[in-house]
Order: structure tokens, then C-alpha cells, then sequence
């Protein structure tokens, strides 16, 4: 019995850490920077557009990924 609830707890564990991977794999190919340009001095620059919505959903993937290195079931998904 004991058996058979560790691999039941180890399967969803192991789900759990493949669908964060997945959704992280999917915003990762996905993620696109708007960008405008800003001149000052005759020089152009581009700058990214709503970059702290960018860097608030960056912040948020970094979260994730720590906390699935966290779990005891990461080993199989380290690579």
C-alpha cells in the first residue's frame, strides 16, 4: 500500500513539473518584445515597450523555476 501511494504521489509530482516545464517552454517561444525606438542625439536606440510587464513575468518564470529545482522529483527533468 505504501508502494503504491509514493508512486502515486511521485506521478503527480512528476506531472506537476512537466506541465510548469511545458508552460515555461511555451512563454519561452511565444514571448515577443514590442519595441519602439528612441532617438536623442541623432542616435537610435531601441527600447522595449512595456518592459516592466516583461520583467514582472521574467521575475515570475525565475520564481517557478527555483521552486521546481525545490522538489524531490526535479532529477528527472534537470536537463
Amino acid at each position: 500500500m505504501n508502494e503504491l501511494k509514493e508512486l502515486s504521489a511521485r506521478a503527480v509530482g512528476e506531472v506537476t513539473l512537466r506541465e510548469a516545464v511545458q508552460e515555461l517552454k511555451t512563454w519561452c517561444d511565444t514571448a515577443v518584445f514590442d519595441l519602439t525606438e528612441y532617438t536623442s542625439n541623432g542616435r537610435t536606440t531601441p527600447l522595449i515597450r512595456e518592459w516592466k510587464d516583461m520583467m514582472t513575468k521574467v521575475g515570475d518564470n525565475q520564481s517557478l523555476l527555483a521552486s521546481l529545482k525545490e522538489s524531490k522529483y526535479y532529477k528527472r527533468f534537470a536537463e
